[in-house]
């Protein structure tokens, strides 16, 4: 009866162990892209470009050795393909974060996760903003004193884009340079260059352009909850 129960209870564990480090086991795989972006106010990648859908994601799925196990889009991956019990990472692209400019947003997450043998484990994937928004905005004072104004972003990579106040620009989570050109009332024509650095991805920067007319005229550069406050007469070419 001791040999019997004995021999019951080994049985019982060793199948238990197959279950968690042997055989094969399954995975359901779901997509939810995160597309709020930091900022002061409420945001989201849509309001500067169309948002991509979960078929459009490619999806990597990598073995504990690193292993590419599988890749391809969404709609083409099958829940019944059987995969060796143990630790995988499923990571989801879209876009390229080195290609900058309007309306290019890209996407990437990753989630790693465990494989049991004889269960379908459920793989939730977040892809989030990988690249940063740029945009200018201009006051009422600014548009008030200068009757004209260009402004042009370049990033770290040298790439230069002209950009109109209010567009969303995708660029590299790193630095960018704004340059603008403006024409006073008086028909001068003034200038700057400033150099904005430490971009966080999944962030929506602005730069807000404002003049005054305290002790002078003054352009005000607000930027990341910094300001820089430069004197027209003076500093300005």
């Amino acid at each position: 009866m001791k040999r019997i129960l004995l021999c019951t209870v080994l049985f019982s564990t060793l199948l238990g162990c197959a279950r968690q480090g042997d055989g094969a086991g399954w995975i359901s795989v779901r997509l939810l892209p995160r597309t709020a972006v930091a900022e002061a106010t409420k945001s989201d990648v849509a309001d500067y470009a169309a948002l991509p859908a979960a078929e459009d994601f490619i999806l990597e799925l990598r073995n504990h050795a690193d292993v590419l196990a599988w890749t391809g889009r969404l709609s083409d991956w099958d829940d019944g393909t059987a995969l060796t019990a143990g630790p995988y990472t499923m990571t989801a692209r879209y876009g390229n974060v080195e290609e900058e400019g309007f309306g290019k947003p890209a996407f990437v997450g990753e989630e790693r996760f465990q494989v049991i043998a004889f269960e379908t484990v459920p793989v939730l994937v977040k892809p989030k903003l990988a690249n940063a928004i740029v945009q200018v905005k201009t006051g009422p004072m600014f548009r008030k004193y200068f009757t004209g104004a260009t402004f042009r972003v370049t990033t770290a990579s040298g790439a230069e884009f002209d950009i109109k106040e209010g567009a969303g620009l995708f660029v590299e989570a790193y630095r960018f340079t704004l340059t603008g050109t403006m024409t006073a009332a008086d028909d001068r024509t003034v200038s700057f260059d400033r150099t904005f650095s430490g971009l966080e991805p999944a962030t929506c920067y602005t730069v807000l352009l404002e003049a005054e007319n305290v002790g002078g005229w003054k352009l005000n550069i607000a930027f990341d909850d910094t300001l820089e406050v430069i004197s027209i007469e003076e500093d300005l070419n």
